[in-house]
């Protein structure tokens, strides 16, 4: 995923499941973590996630989550244009 480069992106985390209930694949979870197949690097004028995963297990399944920037944190003076405020 890209972001704009004013979106800084924080706290970045893999969490795979498996099954129909959604186990935690610990394992599977350590494995991805140990490797550094998630990366977050900024770019000249944009944020990038890369998940990569080599050898993927069957029905697993594989999500990144990541703690977005606050909206105080994203000025309209550094070019990031934020909808409005609601009425």
């Amino acid at each position: 995923m890209e972001f704009p480069r004013l979106y800084e992106v924080e706290g970045a985390e893999i969490d795979v499941t498996v099954g129909e209930a959604f186990f935690r694949a610990e394992e599977e979870n350590k494995r991805i973590v140990d490797n550094g197949w998630l990366k977050v690097q900024r770019g000249y004028d944009s944020w990038v996630m890369d998940l990569r995963v080599y050898n993927p297990l069957y029905g697993h399944r594989y999500a990144v989550a990541y703690k977005p920037p606050t909206r105080d944190s994203l000025k309209p003076s550094s070019g990031f244009k934020r909808p409005a405020d609601p009425d």
